[in-house]
């Protein structure tokens, strides 16, 4: 379905970014991509919000149509993403190494001490009287 004018149409265009969000999600391998791939297709600049201020130049009748698919692509794409990084945040580890527990915790820091010691004169013991 092309245009008039040679080119795509919006729903053409709605396909070819479904299919481009399916492939960065199929080629992500951490949490990290999958927030790039989630801000690039989703975000206020991403590819859907662009097709989607699109809409307002369409005839009624296709817009009804490029709406409908876009909702339906945007449901799609946010599925995946969901699950992409469900799998990845099973997959990951949370810290970069283990914590051992066997290992004794730190003792808290000490307060400094502000009076002067006891002078070393003054003796423990008890005089008899």
């Amino acid at each position: 379905m092309s245009t008039p004018d040679g080119g795509t149409t919006l729903l053409d265009r709605v396909q070819h970014t479904l299919a481009k969000a399916h492939a960065d999600l199929a080629a992500a391998t951490t949490s990290a991509e999958v927030a790039a791939v989630r801000r690039e297709q989703l975000g206020k600049s991403g590819a859907l919000p662009v097709l989607r201020r699109a809409l307002g130049g369409l005839d009624p009748d296709a817009r009804k149509a490029a709406g409908a698919a876009l909702h339906a692509a945007q449901q799609d794409i946010t599925a995946a993403l969901d699950a992409k990084e469900r799998a990845l945040l099973d997959a990951e580890p949370a810290l970069p190494h283990p914590i051992d527990v066997t290992v004794p915790g730190l003792r808290p820091a000490r307060a400094a001490c502000t009076r002067p010691p006891s002078s070393p004169t003054t003796s423990t013991t008890r005089s008899p009287r």
